[in-house]
């Protein structure tokens, strides 16, 4: 979870993976903010290599166990509808295949191997399988992705004072490519 400070200010953001938090991070450092707890490099070698999952999609047990919640100035999280985070986890999964099946069948046929997976491992692809409940903390201010990104950023900034200029949706999407999340097809709503 990203923590980010500036003027004596501490903000957590409870980064809940495909919720839009890559621009939430760009927009917190577009705006003069000191961003640590974050460590997006990943493969051998590296720190996160040796964790279960990278630390800015920790969930809420570890941050509870990390942190003192209440002595931020903020915490914040933002959250999806489930069923548009799972077909955009899915994009995000086959982003790097020239031709991906986006047909019911084949969603469902890779929902059943992934959950087997999580069975065995709740932090699979680096946290981005855990449900969304499950990251929040005490004390959380949770805004919702449906609701708009931008207007939900502009008022926390007005309501804790951010002095968060610009917006998120002029960062790109991190999920950008040839295929749409809204294209995935699904059979059976996925839980969670």
């Amino acid at each position: 979870m990203p923590v980010y400070r500036k003027d004596g200010r501490s903000v957590l953001f409870v980064h809940i993976p495909k919720t839009g938090g890559t621009s939430v991070e760009h927009l917190f450092r577009a705006n003069g903010w000191q961003q640590s707890f974050f460590d997006a490099k990943y493969g051998p070698g590296t720190r996160n290599a040796l964790m279960w999952c990278g630390p800015q999609h920790l969930h809420g047990e570890p941050l509870q166990q990390l942190f003192r919640v209440e002595r931020f100035d903020l915490v914040f999280a933002v959250v999806r509808d489930p069923v548009a985070r799972f077909r955009s986890e899915y994009v995000w999964r086959h982003r790097k295949k020239d031709e991906v099946d986006l047909g019911g069948r084949a969603v469902q046929q890779w929902f059943e191997r992934v959950q087997k997976r999580y069975a065995k491992n709740p932090y699979l692809f680096d946290n981005h399988v855990r449900p969304q409940h499950e990251f929040l903390v005490p004390g959380t201010t949770v805004v919702r992705l449906e609701d708009g990104l931008s207007a939900a950023m502009r008022r926390l900034s007005r309501e804790h004072d951010l002095g968060l200029e610009g917006g998120p949706e002029q960062f790109k999407d991190s999920s950008s490519g040839p295929r749409r999340s809204a294209d995935v097809e699904i059979t059976r709503a996925p839980a969670g």
